[in-house]
């Protein structure tokens, strides 16, 4: 698609040029600039034939019919998915307008769509310790105790999986026993540690440092390479860990996000630490006899 003799610029242009606005302003829009795109594409292959008629605009310009065709087109079974795709559009247009009036812009809530969420799966005691053990197995020896403090830790701090693998060392304050955390949209929180959090964690930097002594990277939980852990390595692991605990259809169900169990808050693990006596409240289910971390607890998704 080519600029019309008007000096309006191509589609293809318009919509870079959108994202890059956009995204100058902060916003990722990684999903957008994928439908955008291939809004374009469909534009292309459709040739624009049905649409060349009684004046209405070709493929240079965006109409309502054609947003909505695309919409509703190849876009999987849910009118929620449909919904977005006509949103990402809707969005671009409404922008470009101010540099062709010719661009139409569906009206909102043409697509009404109310948004989803999968229900949670609650592990049980049982189910959390099988997953546990099951970290015990790994090898090498690195990779069982990055992946066991990893479970324990998003249960005893409620934290994403994102928001575990993006720590650096530099995130923790042994001394001061608080946890900095980056989450959405790069905003950042302090968390405090229960004292056994903080021992795991200071474990673990002792393990891993006996254990891979070369590794500078920042990352506080890393690979058997010596670098930080990602979705492609931490997703199939957990789903193989789930697969050898027995819990191939309850890891499948949901993505994984581990929890406290609700009996203090997301922050503070409910055991109390007194050496080879440590105790809980009733119900508690942060920490299990034996372990040198809090056990993951009521996971709800990964």
């Amino acid at each position: 698609m080519t600029g019309d003799p008007t000096g309006v610029p191509a589609l293809r242009t318009l919509i870079a040029d959108y994202l890059a606005t956009r995204r100058a302003l902060g916003f990722k829009l990684e999903g957008a600039g994928q439908v955008l795109f291939a809004f374009a594409d469909h534009l292309d292959r459709s040739g624009n034939s049905d649409d060349q008629r009684d004046g209405a605009a070709t493929g240079e310009h965006v109409t309502v019919e054609q947003a909505l065709r695309f919409a509703t087109t190849s876009a999987g079974p849910s009118a929620r998915s449909h919904a977005l795709r006509l949103s990402a559009i809707r969005l671009f247009a409404s922008w470009a307008q101010l540099l062709d009036p010719r661009m139409e812009v569906p009206p909102p809530r043409l697509l009404p769509a109310r948004a989803t969420r999968p229900t949670p799966f609650i592990y049980t005691d049982a189910q959390i310790g099988a997953l546990l053990d099951a970290c015990d197995q790994l090898r090498p020896r690195l990779r069982a105790v990055t992946f066991r403090t990893l479970l324990s830790l998003q249960a005893a701090t409620g934290i994403r999986t994102g928001e575990a693998t993006g720590l650096d060392v530099s995130d923790v304050d042994l001394g001061q026993g608080t946890l900095t955390v980056t989450g959405k949209y790069g905003k950042t929180r302090m968390l405090p540690l229960h004292p056994t959090v903080a021992d795991g964690l200071s474990g673990y930097l002792t393990t891993r440092a006996a254990l891979l002594p070369a590794a500078h990277c920042p990352a506080l939980l890393i690979s058997s390479r010596g670098t930080r852990l990602g979705p492609g390595s931490v997703h199939p692991t957990f789903r193989a860990l789930a697969d050898r605990a027995g819990l191939t259809a309850a890891s499948t169900a949901n993505r994984a996000r581990l929890t406290t169990c609700g009996t203090r808050s997301p922050s503070t693990p409910c055991c109390r630490p007194t050496g080879p006596e440590r105790t809980r409240p009733r119900r508690c289910r942060c920490w299990r006899p034996g372990s040198a971390t809090p056990n993951p607890a009521t996971p709800t998704g990964t």
